[in-house]
């Protein structure tokens, strides 16, 4: 049994980094609108990103290297076709590292690309983050099998000092895998992006059409043991607040319909230096349909906003 609780209309008028949350009741199907958007010029560049530059004696495009797994072909339709002729248990990969420059430590960064395979939930992208060399973390694309499928990672440095961006599929003979239409691109501040689940097990799924938003599936067993100990769900996302002039304020909304009244609401979580310094909340939902709402000035965020 599913119930229906949907966010839509999502709105962020406008650098700290701040995380936005949508707390939901128990058995939910809820949506929430964005509109991902990135600037013309990145602040990183990945070289030779459509892959045309071709370096014949390593059999590679120019700027990118890869292991001994697999065989790159360069299609005459733009792209790389990556095709395993060997087996191993870690995944085969093309990858590129870029530095990245103190000035942009705080920028936010979307890597997107289209990708296709011979079978489904083959092929993705991937960023690692290094320190000193050391790997810090990694943050991957969803899987793509037959179907050419455009894909991102949204993400930001966070304390890296460099990154890589891999090209990676499983490393199972003959099985192939092609990547083209790679971009790497600067997120403007304040601008929302991708949902996931920060409390609670459900699947996030983007709608086919931007303005429909996405969808979150959840169990009524997960839903029924989470409301059993008085948990509640929260999709949730990092954005950085763009600077804005003392006269301006923040607002984050977001129109809720659903099944149940008091049922939903909004919450914005300010951080600075790794730490929570702010909370903000919108009342729940009274109508089946319902309009939240936060606002906020400048003199509620710490002074290097």
């Amino acid at each position: 049994m599913k119930r229906k609780f949907r966010v839509l209309g999502s709105n962020w008028f406008v650098p700290v980094p701040l995380i936005f949350s949508i707390f939901l009741g128990f058995l939910l199907l809820p949506a929430f609108t964005v509109s991902p958007a990135c600037a013309d010029e990145p602040g990183l560049v990945l070289l030779n990103a459509d892959f045309q530059d071709w370096n014949d004696s390593r059999g590679l495009p120019q700027e990118w290297r890869s292991d001994s797994t697999s065989v790159c072909e360069k299609l005459p339709e733009g792209g790389v076709k990556l095709t395993i002729v060997k087996e191993q248990a870690n995944h085969a990969w093309m990858s590129q590292t870029l530095k990245i420059p103190a000035e942009l430590a705080d920028e936010e960064f979307v890597l997107t690309g289209t990708l296709s395979a011979s079978q489904e939930r083959t092929a993705y992208l991937q960023v690692k983050f290094y320190k000193d060399r050391r790997e810090l973390r990694r943050l991957g694309s969803i899987s793509c099998g037959r179907t050419p499928k455009e894909v991102s990672v949204r993400f930001s440095p966070e304390g890296a000092d460099s990154i890589e961006v891999l090209c990676r599929l499983p490393a199972t003979p003959d099985v192939w895998a092609t990547f083209s239409d790679l971009k790497l691109q600067t997120v403007p501040a304040g601008q929302l992006g991708d949902w996931t689940m920060a409390c609670g097990n459900g699947k996030v799924k983007p709608a086919d059409d931007p303005r429909d938003g996405i969808s979150v599936h959840l169990t009524s067993a997960e839903a029924e043991r989470f409301a059993s100990v008085g948990k509640d769900f929260r999709v949730s996302q990092r954005v950085t607040l763009p600077k804005v002039s003392p006269s301006e304020n923040f607002e984050f909304s977001a129109r809720i319909e659903s099944d149940f009244v008091d049922f939903g609401w909004l919450n914005v979580e300010i951080f600075q230096n790794g730490e929570s310094i702010q909370t903000f909340k919108s009342p729940r939902n009274v109508h089946g349909s319902d309009v939240c709402r936060i606002v906020f000035g400048k003199e509620a965020l710490p002074s290097a906003a």
